[in-house]
């Protein structure tokens, strides 16, 4: 039988990444319950602000997302396939979610939402404003709480019924 709630592996994508970083809401990944959060190494390689490349290692760490590399001759085969028409992090994304049967989070309204669309369907394409209605949908984050991005996840978790105090 079935698990009621399976765990969703998600490919997150350069876009993704930079959005989280720039609106200082990395921490939210945290929040999102039933879905676990996969970085192929050609979209690390990709972030090449020190400071982002800090909290991604710190994340990676501490177990929030984790790093994935290609290694099964589909995924390898699909990726040199996607190479020919779009960046290496988004045909990394594709080609893991593809062979894995995993989601791609992509804020990209290119080519590769075309491709994804058609290899994937709309069910397993997120964006970062996905993601943050996921965070803020999933059970015990508010709104307060995504909105404010000094709360930390560990401070979170350590007691749920934090209040923010204005």
């Amino acid at each position: 039988m079935a698990s009621p709630n399976p765990t969703r592996i998600v490919a997150l994508d350069a876009t993704v990444l930079s959005n989280l970083f720039q609106t200082d809401r990395f921490h939210l990944l945290g929040f999102i319950c039933n879905h676990r959060f996969a970085v192929p190494a050609e979209v690390v390689s990709e972030i090449t602000k020190p400071e982002y490349t800090k909290i991604l290692d710190q994340t990676i760490d501490a177990g929030l997302i984790f790093l994935e590399t290609l290694s099964n001759p589909l995924e390898l085969e699909l990726y040199a396939n996607h190479k020919r028409t779009m960046g290496s992090g988004q045909s990394a994304c594709l080609s893991m979610a593809e062979v894995n049967n995993w989601c791609v989070a992509s804020d990209y309204r290119d080519r590769f939402l075309n491709v994804a669309m058609t290899r994937l369907g709309a069910a397993r394409i997120l964006s970062t404003r996905t993601l943050i209605l996921l965070a803020i949908i999933g059970d015990p984050i508010t709104t307060q709480i995504a909105d404010h991005p000094s709360v930390s996840i560990r401070d979170h978790l350590a007691n749920p019924t934090v209040r923010l105090t204005s």
